[in-house]
């Protein structure tokens, strides 16, 4: 009769402090040697690895022309409000044209490719043959790779740049800060102070019309044409009109009318009294008789006394006739005739006569006088405001022309200030042009190097303290898997045995209910 026993896989190894430090002393030398290969390798990392150098430039850009004002072609005023407090924009702006591709192709150009790769030029880096001789395989596939799409040397030098170059800004804040890696730290500065260069160049270019000075400039040469147009227009207007200002004439006419219509209104008055005053003279002087009889005198009748003298002239004549011719004699009897017509003149003639003495009225030659001076004094006034009138219609006339001549000079006064503000306006907007001209040729810009590209010896990579803690961490964690690999590949191994000894006693009949177990550390 077989005896059957039935088989029992070895239990599990315990899990603990124990169990891994009894692993641990198991595997020794395994574990050494993994650690010191992990070792060896950092160190070969840290002694042969190659280095990368950083250089960093910080830009500020201060509240420039460029952030408050549009060029002059561009806008209706001189400047522009900020409608952001913290130049978001123009900050974002900035770095988005420091990491454009122009930039980047730009340095290149000015650089050559050889030397921004670094194979030529003062930053070309000390061949280390250690590390190309490992190298060597991973180079192969790198180039092979990059054979499937050949570039050139160009191209390549641009993406180098494009990667290695750091563009940022802290949040509110306007300095920008720039950062490139390279292989040398001559390099990384040449390269670095070779883009804060043509951005600040790129950034005058950005802000600048082309074109906007000749533009001004031809523009102020026609209005300045125009504006000496428009004043010789308006000056022989004036010196056809009489006229040095309208507002000056018209105050002149005003006043002469004023004082025409002042003048009118007083002789209306004088004229009005003059009148009443001649009329009620009149009425006097004519109630009035003009003489007055004063006396009456009896008086030798002197004509008589002269008749009778004349008489006894001719009774004499007659005598002295008569003595010398005859009675019959033609003047003889001429003279009698003559004496006898004498006596009776004389004899019709009295004596004596009475004289009667009359005086002037005084009144009515007071009267009179005062009469004659009112009429004169009339005829001033009446020839006064006839020639009143004749000043204010001529007066109205002179008003109605200005009034006609204002609105051409009106017009022609609105020319010559609309063509003067544009040619004063488009005379600042050039001067402001060529300022900008001139300073961006001499690439003054809003933007200011706070820091100019740095030169650090100190490479920023392999980090000794990041390839120390990376192998530490791998070393603990390799040489810890390859004890517990190891010691489960024992544990398995010796289940597999255990199993296959225990099928071989089944096999031959021999039945063991004995359970033997190796120790866990025989001696």
């Amino acid at each position: 009769m077989m005896n059957h026993s039935s088989h029992q896989p070895p239990r599990p190894m315990p899990f603990g402090p124990l169990s891994v430090a009894r692993a641990f002393y198991r595997h020794k030398f395994k574990a050494i040697f993994c650690a010191a290969a992990m070792m060896g390798l950092a160190t070969l990392v840290l002694l042969y690895a190659p280095r990368t150098y950083r250089s960093e430039a910080r830009l500020f850009l201060q509240v420039g022309r460029e952030s408050v004002r549009l060029d002059p072609t561009a806008t209706t005023g001189k400047t522009i409000a900020l409608q952001q407090s913290g130049r978001d924009n123009e900050i974002a702006t900035a770095i988005e044209v420091m990491k454009s591709r122009a930039i980047v192709e730009q340095v290149v150009d000015e650089l050559t490719p050889e030397v921004v790769l670094g194979q030529a030029g003062t930053g070309q880096a000390e061949p280390n043959r250690l590390a190309d001789t490992v190298m060597a395989p991973l180079h192969y596939v790198v180039g092979a790779i990059k054979n499937i799409d050949p570039i050139s040397k160009r191209e390549e030098a641009i993406i180098q740049i494009l990667r290695n170059l750091e563009v940022d800004a802290e949040f509110d804040s306007t300095v920008i800060v720039l950062t490139y890696d390279a292989e040398t730290p001559q390099l990384a500065q040449q390269v670095m102070s070779t883009v804060v260069e043509t951005f600040r160049g790129e950034h005058v270019r950005l802000h600048r019309t082309s074109g906007s000075k000749s533009f001004f400039a031809d523009q102020r040469s026609d209005l300045e044409k125009e504006l000496a147009g428009s004043e010789a227009a308006l000056r022989d207007a004036k010196n056809k009109m009489g006229i040095a200002s309208i507002e000056a004439r018209r105050s002149t006419l005003e006043t002469r009318l004023s004082t025409i219509e002042l003048g009118r209104n007083s002789a209306i008055q004088q004229i009005a009294a003059a009148e009443a005053r001649i009329k009620s003279l009149q009425g006097h002087a004519d109630a009035m008789p003009e003489r007055l009889h004063t006396s009456t005198k009896t008086m030798p009748n002197a004509g008589t006394d002269a008749l009778r003298s004349q008489l006894y002239t001719l009774q004499v004549k007659l005598l002295d006739l008569e003595s010398k011719y005859s009675e019959d004699h033609p003047l003889v009897a001429s003279a009698r005739d003559q004496v006898a017509d004498a006596k009776k003149m004389v004899d019709g003639e009295e004596s004596e006569r009475a004289e009667t003495t009359d005086s002037l009225n005084e009144n009515h030659r007071t009267l009179t006088l005062d009469l004659a001076q009112v009429e004169s004094q009339l005829a001033g006034l009446e020839a006064e405001m006839s020639e009143l009138n004749g000043q204010r219609e001529q007066a109205l006339a002179d008003l109605k022309q200005l009034n006609e001549f204002e609105v051409q000079l009106d017009e022609l006064e609105r020319n010559r200030t609309l063509a003067r503000t544009n040619f004063f306006q488009y005379a600042e907007a050039l001067e402001q042009a060529r300022m900008d001209e001139a300073l961006d040729s001499e690439r003054i810009s809003n933007v200011n190097q706070a820091q100019a590209a740095t030169f650090s010896e100190k490479p920023v990579s392999p980090s000794k303290l990041m390839v120390g803690a990376l192998s530490l961490a791998f070393t603990v964690a390799g040489t810890t898997a390859l004890v517990l690999g190891c010691e489960k590949m024992r544990t398995t191994k010796e289940a597999s045995h255990a199993g296959t000894n225990a099928a071989t006693a089944y096999v031959n009949g021999a039945a063991s209910e004995r359970h033997e177990y190796a120790p866990a550390n025989p001696r």
